[in-house]
């Protein structure tokens, strides 16, 4: 029988942990940087505010036209950066193509990135990349010795999941865009995680029998029928998404500490 890795369950946990943690502490505030109206972006957001209004943490959304110019929008996140009342930014990914990502969220000082995006943030490890840890962990998967395929080699879930995992002795098989015959590496997982935010990717002839597979981008995988094949699967919603809010939150309350 297959099992649903229910994140949502966890990640309501370890927010109600989180909320008596905020009370102890002074007023935290999140602040989300967000250009253009990306749906999926926008989506998202409100997820955030919602969850961090629930546990008591201020929350404030700084909102630009995608024609804002790489500079005006520096201003802004300086701006930001510099208001002692906001404890951590967010820049909301992808930013428009003309607008230059690396020098943007490089400028948001550790202790106020809980993304964990800037290159000398060493301080909290990548929400996605906790959250999927912390469920995986949850259901008693083991990935020491195992096989994991981790399709995508992205900032956010990709590369850093991939340093993670290694950590954890894992045996990987990384795949992205120009990976050929992408079936042939995906029948040799045991644990196979898909970040690339292509709808229904994965499908349920990639993946042997018994394998966990962890949806982590935009419905990469074909649920309803590789959940027919799987040992474990997170579902399309209340899977990945609720526990990489959880744990940027959590990441927040932790950097509001140091």
């Amino acid at each position: 029988m297959t099992v649903i890795l229910n994140g949502k369950k966890l990640a309501d946990r370890i927010l109600e942990r989180l909320k008596e943690e905020v009370k102890k502490l002074p007023p935290i505030k999140l602040a989300v940087v967000l250009v253009g109206e990306d749906p999926a972006s926008l989506n998202f957001v409100k997820q955030k505010q919602k969850a961090a209004e629930k546990i008591g943490i201020g929350f404030g959304l700084y909102k630009f036209d995608s024609k804002i110019s790489n500079q005006s929008l520096i201003k802004e996140v300086e701006k930001n950066i510099n208001d002692e009342f906001i404890t951590g930014i967010i820049i909301q990914l992808p930013l428009p193509p003309h607008i230059d990502t690396d020098k943007i969220i490089n400028l948001i000082p550790p202790k106020k990135d809980p993304d964990a995006l800037s290159v000398d943030n060493f301080l909290v490890e990548p929400p996605t990349v906790s959250g999927i840890m912390k469920l995986i962990q949850e259901y008693g998967i083991k990935v020491k010795d195992k096989k994991i395929a981790i399709i995508g080699e992205g900032r956010l879930v990709g590369k850093p999941l991939a340093k993670t995992m290694k950590k954890a002795g894992a045996d990987l098989i990384i795949c992205d865009r120009d990976t050929k015959n992408l079936k042939s590496k995906t029948l040799k997982a045991d644990i196979l995680v898909s970040a690339t935010g292509c709808p229904c990717l994965i499908k349920k002839d990639m993946i042997k029998r018994e394998t966990v597979v962890i949806d982590a981008g935009d419905n990469d995988v074909d649920f309803e029928r590789v959940k027919k094949k799987a040992k474990y699967i997170t579902p399309p919603i209340g899977g990945v998404g609720p526990m990489t809010v959880a744990m940027l939150l959590s990441n927040l309350v932790r950097l509001a500490k140091i």
